[in-house]
């Protein structure tokens, strides 16, 4: 019986640790969305536009992009039907 409870003692401990490792993850990676987000807010401030300047800046980067990923999309499709074949 004494091996049950000692079992029992140690998986009771190794959830404390398990919801321990968990917060810290939580937090770190709260701490690491929160320094990317100001890593952006240097590098928009660092480019000195205008906010009219900035947005449409971004809109065509944001543009460019979609437009090659629905590139990459279409190919994507035929080349695992290639490698299907």
């Amino acid at each position: 019986m004494k091996n049950v409870e000692k079992i029992v003692d140690e998986i009771a401990k190794t959830k404390a640790k398990i919801i321990e490792f968990q917060n810290r993850l939580r937090e770190l990676e709260r701490q690491k969305v929160e320094a990317e987000n100001f890593n952006i807010v240097l590098l928009v401030r660092g480019m000195e536009l205008e906010p009219e300047k900035l947005r449409a800046f971004l809109e065509a980067y944001q543009k460019e992009n979609l437009d090659a990923g629905e590139t990459e999309t279409q190919t994507a499709p035929a080349r695992k039907e290639e490698s299907d074949e």
